[in-house]
């Protein structure tokens, strides 16, 4: 199954059909932008949205808005979620936010981010304010610089997106074709096939699919791509779950 977020709400792929979710403003009527999709250790799937934070139950397809002060109305465009269910959230402008999804406290933090995610090995990958990219380890309560090397590469590069899978990390440059830098050997490779990479998840069968602006890509673990495909006419896809 697949979590589609898109510029008019949030659609579920069965791999047939299409069911669509409008998440209305209450405020203009009208449907909202779903920026980020991610999902916590406890399956809840976490869309961030134009209008604020929503939860969506898979087991019951139930879809509720999250309130706190700190989220209500925010336009929440950037979040991840580590293995230990903390919640990451980037607010344009504002302090970076940490949701514990058990207990629903929320924490902030003094850094403004551009984009975020989760490694496998529960650290937190973070592109700054002033495009830096830091990260912080596992039970660590610190964010550290990652690399002066990456700075140099991404110095006067637009990257608007970070997505770990495993040990390689996605890039998304507003105004060329993503990158992907590889954590262990720190070498960076540029994917030239394709155009506006959004998000990329990892398949139950080790496919990766990249939401890009025509469509959905596959790739296989050597970054080849295998094929493409549209669930539907639309040209918005956004983020996948």
């Amino acid at each position: 199954f697949l979590w589609i977020g898109t510029n008019e709400g949030l659609d579920f792929y069965d791999g047939v059909n299409i069911v669509h979710f409008d998440l209305l403003d209450q405020e203009n009527g009208r449907a909202s932008v779903v920026f980020t999709l991610c999902e916590d250790p406890s399956g809840t799937i976490w869309a961030g949205c134009s209008n604020g934070l929503y939860r969506i139950c898979k087991s019951s397809d139930g879809i509720s808005r999250f309130h706190s002060p700190e989220l209500n109305n925010a336009v929440v465009r950037q979040m991840c979620c580590d293995k230990n269910g903390l919640l990451w959230i980037a607010l344009g402008g504002c302090n970076l936010l940490c949701l514990n999804t058990y207990t629903q406290e929320i924490t902030s933090y003094p850094i403004v981010c551009k984009s975020l995610c989760a490694g496998c090995d529960g650290s937190v990958y973070l592109l700054s304010k002033d495009d830096r990219l830091m990260y912080l380890p596992e039970g660590a309560s610190v964010f550290d610089y990652l690399s002066p090397e990456v700075d140099r590469f991404i110095l006067g590069k637009d990257i608007s997106r970070l997505v770990c899978i495993e040990n390689k990390l996605f890039m998304t440059d507003v105004n060329n074709s993503p990158y992907v830098l590889d954590l262990q050997s720190m070498e960076i490779t540029q994917l030239d096939f394709l155009s506006k990479m959004r998000d990329v998840i990892k398949h139950s069968s080790g496919e990766l699919w990249v939401a890009a602006r025509d469509g959905i890509h596959v790739l296989d673990t050597n970054l080849v791509r295998k094929r493409v495909f549209r669930p539907y006419h639309d040209n918005s896809f956004r983020c996948l779950a």
